[in-house]
C-alpha cells in the first residue's frame, strides 16, 4: 500500500510534464521563427558550402548577438546529417529535453532534504512552464536559453562538491561551464561564482587553476567580438538609465509571476513583477545574512548567480524597455530563481503539521491553471502567425514570415537559398491545406433564414488575394451570447445575383475580443475562410456575414468585396 502512495505521488509530479509535452507537440511548427533563420540555417547553408575545416571552425564558433551558441549550430549538424533537412521540431525538442535534465538535478537535491515527496510538485509545476512559450516553441531559444542552465547547474553540482582531494570535479566543473559558455553567454557568470566558491572553501590552488582556466576561457570568447549594433555599452546604459537598471533587474528576478495575456497591458504586470521581485531580493539579503551557504552552498550559489545575472542583464538589456524584463524568453530565470528560494524554504521548515504541505499544494494548483496553463493561448497564436506567414510566402508575399518585419527580405533570402542547397524547404500548400481548407458552398435550410433581435458584432477586418484563392478574416459575436458554439457563414453575393451564396468559415480563436470588448466568452470569436478562386465570378462581390448560434440568426452586409 505504502509503494502505491508513493507511485500515485510520483504520478501527480510528471502530470505536468505530460501535459507540457502534449502542448509542445500539439502547437509547434517545423519552420524558423526570429533568429532561426539567421542562427540556424543561414549558419547551415554556409558551413556545409564550405570545404575548408578551418572556416568551418570559424562559423562554428561565430557570434549571434552577443552569444556563441556552438550547442545550436552543433545539433543543426546532427539534424541535417540524420534526417537530410534541418528540422526545427526535432531542435526545439532537444533544447526542451534540458527541463527534463534540470528536473532530475533538482529532484536529486529536494531528495536529501528529506521533505514529503509532494513538496517537490512545484518545482515541475513551475519548470514545464507555459509561460515560458517563446523559448519552448523557438528552435534556437529553447536550445540556448534552456539548456545553458542545465551545464550550469551541473558544473556548480560539480564545483561545489570535493574537489580539494578529487581533481576530477573541478575538471568536469570546468568543462560544463564551458559547455555553458559556449550554449549562451549567461554560462560566462560561473566564472567569478565558481572562483568565489573555491575561495570560500579555502581551496586557493585550486581557485588559481580554476582562474587560469577561466581566462583561457574568456580568452577564446571574446578573440575578435564585436559589440551588437542595437547593444548599448555598460557605462552609457548606467549613465544614462541609472535607477531604472535596478527596477529591470527586480522585474527580471520575479519574471515567473509576470502574468499578462494577450492584449493586456503589460506594463501593469510589470510593474506587479517588480514588487515581486524586491520582495525576492530583499529575501535573498536575508537568506545570505542568516549565512545559508552553510547549509546548502549548491542552492545559494545558484541565487547568488541569478541575482548577479539580473543586474548585469537589466544593464545590457535596459534600453529595449523595462517591459522587456518580463519577456517570456527570460522567464526560465526567474522560474529557477523562484525554485531555488522555495528549495531554501522548504529545507528550513518543519513540515511534520501537514496543513502547511496542502496549503503549498493549493497554491501550486492556482498557480498552475491560471498562469502556467492559462497561457497557453500564445501557443495557438504562434501556430497560427507562423502558418500564416508561410501560407502567405508561398503565394509571394514575405512580409508576413514570422519574425522581425524589417529583416523579412533576409529571411526570404535564406529561404531560398536553404531550398537551392536542398538544406530545408517551408511546408508547401498541399502541406497548409489541412489548416488552411478551402471552404464549399453552404446549403442554408429555410427556417435557418430568420432573424435574431440580438445585436450583431462584427468586423471582416481582411481580404487577401492568392493566385488561387482568397482569403477573408475577422471576427464576430451576438451580444450576450457565448461564441463557442456559434458558427459563422461568408455569404458572397455577385452584382448579378439577388441573394448571397453562404460558405461555412473555420472558427478562430481570438483572445483580444473579451479584454477589448470587455465582455466574457468572446475567444471563439475569430473566422476565416479560404475559397477557391473559381467559385468567385466576375464583376462585384459583396461580402456578407451570417452568424448562427443557439437558433438565434443575425445576416449582416459587411463593407468589404472582391471585385474581379
Amino acid at each position: 500500500m505504502e509503494k502505491l502512495k508513493k507511485y500515485s505521488y510520483y504520478f501527480i509530479i510528471i502530470i505536468p510534464i505530460i501535459i507540457f509535452c502534449c502542448l509542445f507537440f500539439r502547437f509547434t511548427v517545423n519552420a524558423p521563427i526570429n533568429d532561426d533563420y539567421q542562427a540556424i540555417l543561414d549558419f547551415l547553408n554556409k558551413i556545409i558550402s564550405t570545404d575548408s575545416y578551418s572556416e568551418k571552425i570559424k562559423l562554428l564558433f561565430s557570434q549571434h548577438n552577443e552569444h556563441r551558441i556552438v550547442y545550436d549550430r552543433i545539433w543543426t549538424i546532427i539534424s541535417y546529417k540524420v534526417q537530410g533537412n534541418v528540422d526545427f521540431n526535432f531542435l526545439a525538442f532537444i533544447g526542451n529535453l534540458s527541463l527534463l535534465g534540470i528536473a532530475v538535478i533538482f529532484y536529486k537535491r529536494f531528495s536529501l532534504l528529506q521533505k514529503p515527496l509532494l513538496l517537490f510538485v512545484p518545482v515541475t509545476i513551475m519548470l514545464f512552464n507555459i509561460t515560458s512559450w517563446e523559448n519552448v516553441t523557438f528552435a534556437m531559444a529553447a536550445l540556448s536559453n534552456f539548456t545553458v542552465y542545465l551545464f550550469i547547474l551541473i558544473s556548480l553540482g560539480f564545483i561545489t562538491s570535493n574537489t580539494s582531494e578529487n581533481k576530477r570535479n573541478l575538471y568536469l566543473a570546468f568543462t560544463f561551464l564551458f559547455l555553458a559558455a559556449i550554449t549562451q553567454g549567461g554560462g560566462l557568470f560561473m566564472v567569478p561564482i565558481s572562483i568565489l566558491i573555491l575561495l570560500y572553501k579555502k581551496e586557493y590552488k585550486n581557485a588559481v587553476i580554476f582562474g587560469i582556466l577561466s581566462l583561457a576561457l574568456l580568452a577564446l570568447y571574446f578573440y575578435h567580438y564585436q559589440k551588437p549594433p542595437q547593444s548599448v555599452d555598460f557605462v552609457t546604459s548606467i549613465i544614462q538609465f541609472k535607477h531604472n537598471i535596478f527596477l529591470f533587474a527586480f522585474a527580471f528576478l520575479g519574471n515567473a509571476f509576470n502574468y499578462y495575456l494577450v492584449y493586456n497591458n503589460p506594463i501593469y504586470s510589470i510593474h506587479f513583477t517588480m514588487v515581486i521581485g524586491v520582495l525576492f531580493f530583499l529575501l535573498f539579503l536575508y537568506i545570505t545574512y542568516t549565512k545559508y551557504y552553510k547549509k546548502n552552498l549548491f542552492v545559494y550559489s545558484l541565487m547568488l548567480l541569478l541575482v548577479m545575472s539580473s543586474f548585469i542583464t537589466a544593464v545590457s538589456r535596459i534600453s529595449f524597455g523595462i517591459e522587456t524584463a518580463g519577456a517570456s524568453r527570460y522567464r526560465i530565470n526567474g522560474i529557477i530563481f523562484f525554485i531555488t528560494l522555495y528549495l531554501w524554504f522548504i529545507e528550513t521548515r518543519d513540515f511534520k503539521k501537514t496543513v502547511y504541505l496542502y496549503i503549498i499544494l493549493a497554491i501550486s494548483t492556482v498557480y498552475y491553471i491560471y498562469i502556467n496553463l492559462g497561457q497557453y493561448q500564445y501557443l495557438y497564436i504562434r501556430e497560427r502567425q507562423t502558418y500564416l506567414g508561410i501560407l502567405n510566402y508561398n503565394y509571394g508575399n514575405p512580409q508576413m514570415l514570422n519574425g522581425e518585419k524589417t529583416m523579412v527580405n533576409l529571411y526570404a533570402s535564406i529561404i531560398e537559398e536553404s531550398k537551392v542547397l536542398d538544406r530545408y524547404n517551408l511546408p508547401d500548400n498541399k502541406q497548409l491545406e489541412s489548416y488552411f481548407p478551402f471552404s464549399e458552398t453552404t446549403i442554408i435550410n429555410k427556417n435557418e433564414a430568420g432573424d435574431s433581435a440580438a445585436s450583431l458584432s462584427n468586423n471582416t477586418e481582411a481580404v487577401n488575394k492568392f493566385s488561387d484563392s482568397y482569403m477573408i478574416e475577422g471576427w464576430a459575436f451576438l451580444e450576450g451570447y457565448n461564441t463557442k458554439s456559434q458558427k459563422v457563414y461568408i455569404g458572397i453575393k455577385n452584382e448579378t445575383e439577388q441573394k448571397p451564396t453562404y460558405y461555412l468559415a473555420l472558427k478562430n480563436q481570438r483572445y483580444d475580443l473579451s479584454p477589448y470588448f470587455k465582455k466574457p466568452n468572446l475567444d471563439d470569436g475569430g473566422y476565416s475562410l479560404r475559397i477557391n478562386d473559381s467559385l468567385i465570378k466576375k464583376g462585384e462581390n459583396r461580402i456578407w456575414v451570417m452568424l448562427i448560434n443557439e437558433n438565434q440568426v443575425k445576416i449582416q452586409e459587411t463593407d468589404k468585396k472582391i471585385t474581379k
